[in-house]
Parts: structure tokens; sequence; C-alpha cells
């Protein structure tokens, strides 16, 4: 089995158990979703995969929260006008800005990091609950990458079983 087939029976199998779970513990499960966006991200766009790119996934999800966290906690303080507008600016900036850094080069995750938090925000959570549940979603990727490579490997292990029988024949 092609390694896109065998990745996306294990992504479906897992979005299937996410949502009912997440459902079951009362989380947004789009919002773990975006923690799963970021993995699959990194493994498209830097080729980081497993645990190398969960860890980076992770991080610039947590350095997107990060901004989120600056930008309401300063609009809160500074009664200047337009001061949402302004912050986004501020934090869209350093943002893009602060891909300089190896470890913050990938935009979109710290874009997704972001935005999530301000979704949760609006829906009444935490950021502590944005950070909890992107971090649930991103093991959801890395256990739906890994599970897709074990069915990648099992199945074309057992194809080449019976190739090697066929010629033997």
């Amino acid at each position: 089995m092609s390694g896109i087939m065998s990745g996306a029976i294990s992504m479906g199998i897992l979005a299937w158990i996410w949502s009912n779970f997440s459902t079951a513990i009362g989380v947004q499960a789009w919002a773990g979703f975006m923690g799963t966006t970021t993995y699959y991200g990194v493994g498209s766009a830097l080729g980081e995969r497993f645990v190398k790119g969960w860890l980076r996934g992770i991080f610039v999800n947590m350095v997107g929260v990060a901004w989120a966290i600056f930008c309401v906690e300063a609009s809160n303080v500074l009664h200047i006008p337009n001061i949402v507008a302004i912050m986004t600016g501020v934090i869209s900036f350093g943002i893009v800005a602060e891909a300089k850094w190896k470890h913050l080069m990938f935009v979109p995750g710290v874009y997704i990091g972001c935005s999530t938090t301000f979704g949760m925000m609006a829906l009444g959570h935490s950021y502590l609950d944005t950070a909890a549940v992107l971090l649930m979603g991103s093991v959801v990727g890395l256990v739906s990458d890994a599970g897709g490579a074990w069915l990648e490997k099992i199945t074309n292990k057992n194809k080449k079983v019976v190739e090697n029988a066929e010629q033997q024949a």
C-alpha cells in the first residue's frame, strides 16, 4: 500500500477517535485539529516527521499562543483607539520577523497557535485550554503519521512475501 493511502487510513481512524474523545471530554475538536494540521504542515514544509516534527510543531504553536496572550493582555492595558488592530499589526510583524530563527521558521504553525487562541477565547476558553488542546491534537498527528508508516510497512512487507513466492514458483 502506498504511503499516502496508509497515512489516509490511519488519519481517518484517528480523526474519528479524536472527534469522539474530544466531544466526550468537552474539548473543541476543531482546535485539536489545528495541532494536527501543524504537525503535518511541519512534515510537509520542513520534512520533519515523527518526534522531531512533533516537537517543532508544539513549539511553534506555543509561540503562537504566547503572541496571542501578548496581544490580548496589551490590549487590556493600553486604552488606545484601535488597539486591537494595532496589536494585530505588531504581532503579525513579530511572527514573520521571528522566522529568521531556525526553530521559528514554520510561520503557519505560529499563526495557527495564535489564531486558535483567539478562537478558543471567543468561546470562553483559557490560554491553558488552548495550549492543552493544541498539544492533544499534535499527538493525533504524530500517532496517525506513525500508524500510517507502520501500515505501509506491514502491507508492503506482505506484498513482497507474495511477490517473492510468485517469483520462486
